[in-house]
C-alpha cells in the first residue's frame, strides 16, 4: 500500500486495534486475512495490498493516507505552506 513515497504504519494500525478494543484475531477476522498476517503489517515485516489497506482503514475509521504513511505534505493538491489562497 505504500509502494512510492510512503511507508506503512504499522503503529497506526495497531491503536487503532486497541481503540476498538480488539485483538488481532478479530481485525484479521474482519479483515478476511489470517492472524499471523496482521501481526507482520503492525510490525511492518510486510505491507497490505491496496485492498486491504483500505479495507484496514475504514474498519479501523483511521485515515487511508496516514496508514499508508503519507503526510499532508505528499499531497500534490495540498496548498503550498506559506501559499495565499487567491
Amino acid at each position: 500500500m505504500a509502494d512510492d513515497a510512503g511507508e506503512f504504519n504499522g503503529t497506526l494500525m495497531r491503536e487503532g486495534r486497541l481503540a476498538l478494543r480488539w485483538n488481532t484475531t478479530r481485525l484479521a477476522h474482519e479483515v478476511g486475512v489470517t492472524e499471523l498476517t496482521v501481526r507482520k503489517w503492525e510490525a511492518r515485516m510486510s505491507t497490505p495490498s491496496l485492498r486491504h489497506g483500505l479495507l484496514l482503514a475504514r474498519t479501523l475509521g483511521v485515515d487511508p493516507f496516514k496508514l499508508a504513511g503519507f503526510s499532508p505534505a505528499d499531497d500534490p493538491a495540498a496548498p503550498a505552506a506559506g501559499a495565499r489562497p487567491r
